[in-house]
C-alpha cells in the first residue's frame, strides 16, 4: 500500500495479518511435533503475541501509531517475526522516527539469511524503498567527547547500539532509563529531523549542555567537551583582609538556587521547544491541530514547558534573595569600599571582588 498511511505496513488487510497469525500457530506446532531445530516455546506467550500482533493491526487501522506500535513490539518480544519487525519500523516511520524505522526496514530486510522466516515478497519490495525514503532523512552526527568516557544523553535519554549495522551506530533510547555505555572515541549518533538537546556528564557534576537544529539528511560533528575548573586569581591582600568581614553564606546560597532555576529553565526550555518542532514537523499536525493520539506528546510539550517555567521563577526568587542578602550582610567595618576586578583564563572570565 505504497503511499498510504491507513495500517501500519504496506497492504496490511485482514490476508496479512492471517499470515503473521499462521506464522505463528506453524512455529508452535513444528516445536510441538519436535521438528529439529525448532525451541519450544511457552503456549501462553505464542497466544499473547498472536492477540498483541491482531491488537497492533487494529490499532493501526484507526491511526493511533503510538499504540499500535507498543502492541507490535509486545508482539516481536515474545515471539520474533519479520513481518512484525516490518510493522514496527512503519509505525516507527509514521511517528516520524525516521533514525529507528531505518533500522528496522533494514533489520526485516535481513531475516531469513540464517534460515529462518524471511519477509514475504511484496513487503520486501516495500520494505526496500522505505528503507531508502527514511535514510535519506536520518541525521547523521559524529559526537566527539572530552574527556572520552563522558556520558551522553540526547533529549533527556540515553543512547543504544543498533543492528544490523557495519560499524558502531548509536541511535536514542525509546525510554528514559536506557543508559548503554558507549566505547572511547567519536560515536557516530542518528536522529530525527529538528531541534536536540544534548547533554555530556562526567564526574561529580560536571555537566555541559547544547542545543542543535538539524535539517533532513544533513550530517555534522558535535565536540561535547567539559568545562576545565579555573579557579579565580586571588587579590592582593590588604589592610581589609586583617578585618572581620560580613557573613554573606546567605547570599551565596540564594545565587546558587537562582543558578539551577538558570539551568533548569535552559535545559527543559530546549526539550519544550524539540517536542514542538517534532510536533511541527509530523505531518499528521495539519493546520497545528493533532489528533487525540498525540495527546501525550502535546502533554510532554506542556510539561516540559511548565518546567521552564518554574525555572525561570527560581532564577528570578534567588537572584532577588541573594541580592537583597549580599546588600543588607552587617559588617563591622562599615567605611569598607567595594572592590570588583575581572580576571580570563583561556576561555573562561569571571569576577572576583569583595563588598
Amino acid at each position: 500500500m505504497r503511499g498510504s498511511a491507513k495500517v501500519c505496513g504496506t497492504k496490511m488487510t485482514g490476508v496479512r495479518t492471517l499470515l503473521a497469525v499462521i506464522a505463528l500457530a506453524t512455529f508452535a506446532g513444528r516445536a510441538t511435533a519436535g521438528e529439529p531445530g525448532a525451541e519450544l516455546p511457552h503456549g501462553d506467550d505464542v497466544v499473547e503475541a498472536r492477540d498483541a500482533f491482531r491488537r497492533g493491526s487494529a490499532l493501526a487501522k484507526s491511526g493511533d501509531w503510538e499504540a499500535a506500535l507498543v502492541a507490535f513490539e509486545r508482539s516481536a518480544h515474545l515471539k520474533p517475526h519479520p513481518v512484525t519487525t516490518y510493522d514496527i519500523a512503519y509505525c516507527e516511520r509514521a511517528l516520524g522516527h525516521y533514525a529507528r524505522a531505518s533500522f528496522r526496514f533494514a533489520e526485516a530486510l535481513a531475516a531469513g539469511s540464517d534460515g529462518t522466516a524471511a519477509l514475504p515478497a511484496d513487503l520486501e519490495h516495500d520494505a526496500t524503498g522505505y528503507l531508502e525514503e527514511v535514510r535519506h532523512r536520518v541525521v547523521k552526527v559524529l559526537v566527539a567527547r572530552k574527556p572520552e568516557d563522558t556520558t551522553i544523553r540526547v533529549d533527556g535519554r540515553g543512547l543504544e547500539r543498533m543492528e544490523p549495522s557495519d560499524h558502531p551506530v548509536y541511535a536514542v533510547a525509546p525510554h528514559a532509563a536506557t543508559v548503554e555505555r558507549t566505547p572511547a572515541g567519536p560515536i557516530e549518533v542518528w536522529l530525527d529531523p529538528g531541534t536536540h538537546v544534548f547533554v555530556a556528564s562526567g564526574k561529580g557534576d560536571a555537566h555541559v549542555v547544547e542545543s542543535r537544529t538539524f535539517a533532513a539528511g544533513e550530517s555534522g560533528t558535535l565536540t561535547l567537551a567539559l568545562p576545565a575548573k579555573v579557579s579565580a586569581p586571588s587579590l592582593p591582600r590588604t589592610q581589609d583582609d586583617l578585618q572581620p568581614h560580613s557573613d554573606r553564606t546567605a547570599a551565596f546560597i540564594a545565587f546558587g538556587v537562582a543558578g539551577v532555576g538558570l539551568a533548569g529553565s535552559t535545559l527543559f526550555g530546549a526539550l519544550a521547544v524539540s517536542e514542538k518542532h517534532s510536533l511541527d514537523a509530523d505531518p499528521a499536525c495539519a493546520a497545528k491541530k493533532c489528533p487525540p493520539s498525540f495527546a501525550g506528546r502535546e502533554s510532554r510539550m506542556v510539561t516540559f514547558a511548565d518546567l521552564a517555567t518554574a525555572g525561570l521563577i527560581t532564577l528570578g526568587v534567588g537572584a532577588a534573595a541573594g541580592t537583597y542578602f549580599l546588600l543588607t550582610a552587617s559588617s563591622p567595618k562599615k567605611s569598607a569600599a567595594a572592590r570588583v576586578v575581572p580576571w580570563f583564563a583561556g576561555t573562561s572570565a569571571g569576577v572576583s571582588g569583595r563588598f
